[in-house]
């Protein structure tokens, strides 16, 4: 009887081991990773952007990021302002919902903008200061197993649902450990390779990772990339007014 009661128990956690080592279910991958990044309340922080072009002397500029997600008054926000350089001081990006304004200190004027639109002729888009909401966006095409330098990695092959995303479909590697990104492959409608995006390092705040370094790499200019580097974030609540014209006029002056 206890020959065969080990017997029944070495196959049971032989069996256990053997469930624990499927891969699981892609969307149960992609919603963690929403999860992840994705936070309950307001966020803030400054960021330093360093553009790269071929052939010419890299330009920095460190903006403030504010940030309030849909589930905090039901309508997703951000306004990032630019600090420095002088040149640029007070030119700012405002996001409500659906619509999006660049506004331009000097005219003192608000033109519309969209979420594909570069942020100071970077190759950051406005979209990529916003949420993450890859499950919404999203049908999962793939998930098979790789590896990112030493870090194993689940990896989705993704296509869009709506035109509203920037690029038609996208391959995401995510860390099987923290299931975060951590390099990500954007492509056309006609499958051409347009950007590939590093995201090496973060920061975990209050169970929500954060982005500490990002690497935006234009695979159709060789040479041509984007740095952003994080730091000073802050989860505290922010006042309702950031998130308006009349503020980024008055903080530009």
């Amino acid at each position: 009887m206890r020959k065969n009661a080990i017997y029944g128990a070495i196959i049971f956690i032989a069996g256990l081991t053997a469930l624990h080592a499927q891969a699981p279910d892609p969307r149960d991958v992609l919603a963690a990773v929403d999860r992840n990044l994705n936070f309950e309340t307001d966020f803030s922080c400054r960021f330093t952007m360093v553009t790269y072009r071929a052939g010419e002397t890299p330009e920095t500029q460190e903006m403030t990021l504010f940030s309030r997600p849909e589930r905090v008054d039901g309508e997703e926000k951000f306004l990032a302002i630019v600090i420095k350089p002088d040149v640029d001081k007070g030119t700012g990006y405002l996001m409500q919902g659906d619509n999006f304004w660049i506004y331009d200190p000097e005219s003192r004027r608000f033109s519309h903008s969209t979420a594909r639109d570069s942020v100071q002729d970077s190759d950051v888009n406005n979209d990529d200061l916003g949420t993450a909401d890859f499950v919404e966006d999203y049908a999962i095409l793939a998930m098979t197993e790789g590896m990112l330098g030493k870090i194993d990695c689940w990896i989705l092959d993704l296509e869009a649902k709506t035109e509203s995303v920037d690029y038609s479909r996208i391959r995401v590697w995510v860390g099987k450990k923290e299931l975060i990104p951590y390099k990500e492959e954007d492509y056309s409608l006609t499958g051409t390779l347009m950007r590939t995006v590093l995201a090496p390092k973060w920061s975990l705040i209050e169970g929500k990772y954060i982005y500490r370094q990002v690497y935006f790499n234009d695979n159709l200019k060789e040479g041509n990339r984007t740095v952003l580097v994080f730091d000073q974030v802050s989860l505290n609540a922010l006042p309702d007014h950031l998130f308006t014209k009349a503020y980024l006029e008055e903080s530009s002056r």
